[in-house]
């Protein structure tokens, strides 16, 4: 890491292994709370307001282009027989989208339980004060699909804004590089962290390390360019978050509304070939834009099908801004190749375009 102190590069090795350290804890529920009776250790660490209104945050319109193609698309779609439509989508909700709301409430009582015990852990080993944990996520957000045994906590990191900084990323303004100012005697030159294999998933907690200096949260989330490289120049770098901004907007969206993006989340990972080389946040945030831009139908099918035609000229134009509009000039889809988006692109407008198509994308469980 040619360019930085001695202190820097020990700083940036302990942050990466602490984010690694971070990654996901993974325990079987009913044996871990068997086995916290019996060890004062943490269970094993493995790598790995308002009711929507359309008056709230009005946006600039969309062009004249965009908004008559997608009125055709939704035109389209309702002459090819919506209410048929609006029965599968329901039906794909109910049997295949949906959780058991009992699941929710027995894993989310332990993920709480989980998070006090890892804070206190994580108070007492680190050299370095944190921050209260940071729900954040499907499930804090009420997103969550299918099964209710993931969640994420964002872990403040308290270092001084006197010593650090942030410097931004020439080539993508998404990430930062986090630099020293002056010597800072908080952060020792060896941080030691054990890393444990895993026991059997069934239930997780990604714990993201996050940094806030100043208005800007920056979390400990790879680039795409160093994943697998070890020594990168781009293995230093942190993402900018604006979790802080969106997650308000989201939690206000009415559970009715939220079928829609759950839906659309399902159907990525049936369809993970076509759909899933962009990540669920790419969905999430052409959501919010989506949400709050566009008339929203009483007919299910009319927003999926609306929503899927917004989606897709987003990914042609390759663009797409944090959810409100950040005074970063931020690209979230600067880092995905043009081939990846337009051929999301392309596999949205085909299945957008024909009924029997988007059936055929909902796949039900035999």
């Amino acid at each position: 890491m040619q360019g930085f102190s001695n202190n820097e590069r020990l700083f940036i090795n302990d942050m990466q292994m602490i984010s690694r350290t971070f990654s996901v804890i993974r325990t079987p529920t009913v044996e871990w709370l068997a086995r916290k009776q019996k060890t004062s250790g943490i269970p094993s660490i493995s790598e790995d307001y308002f009711v929507k209104s359309k008056s709230v945050e009005k946006q600039q319109p969309h062009s004249a282009c965009g908004a008559e193609s997608r009125k055709k698309c939704a035109d389209a779609f309702t002459n090819m027989g919506s209410r048929s439509l609006d029965a599968r989508l329901n039906s794909y909700y109910e049997d295949s989208v949906a959780v058991d709301s009992w699941e929710i409430e027995r894993m989310t009582d332990i993920y709480r339980h989980l998070k006090s015990e890892v804070r206190i852990f994580l108070q007492r080993q680190l050299p370095f004060d944190i921050g209260d944990p940071i729900d954040r996520g499907s499930s804090h957000e009420g997103l969550k699909i299918r099964r209710a045994d993931e969640f994420d906590v964002l872990i403040p990191l308290e270092i001084s804004g006197s010593n650090w900084s942030f410097e931004n990323y020439a080539l993508d303004n998404c990430f930062v590089k986090i630099v020293e100012r002056g010597h800072d005697y908080f952060i020792p030159s060896n941080l030691r962290q054990d890393v444990y294999d895993g026991f059997t998933k069934l239930f997780s907690v990604d714990l993201v390390p996050l940094i806030k200096l100043g208005n800007t949260w920056a979390v400990a989330k790879p680039h795409p360019d160093s994943v697998g490289i070890r020594y990168s120049a781009e293995g230093v770098l942190w993402r900018r978050s604006f979790t802080h901004r969106e997650s308000h907007y989201i939690k206000n969206i009415s559970h009715e509304s939220k079928k829609v993006l759950k839906i659309v989340k399902a159907m990525r990972l049936d369809n993970y070939t076509q759909m899933g080389m962009l990540p669920s946040y790419v969905y999430k945030l052409a959501f919010l834009h989506w949400y709050y831009k566009e008339e929203f139908s009483s007919s299910i099918s009319a927003n999926v099908i609306s929503f899927f035609s917004y989606l897709s000229q987003v990914l042609s134009n390759e663009t797409l801004h944090p959810y409100p509009d950040s005074e970063y000039n931020v690209n979230i889809l600067k880092s995905f190749t043009s081939v990846s988006l337009l051929n999301v692109a392309h596999f949205i407008r085909t299945i957008i375009l024909s009924e029997t198509k988007l059936m055929a994308a909902l796949r039900l469980p035999s």
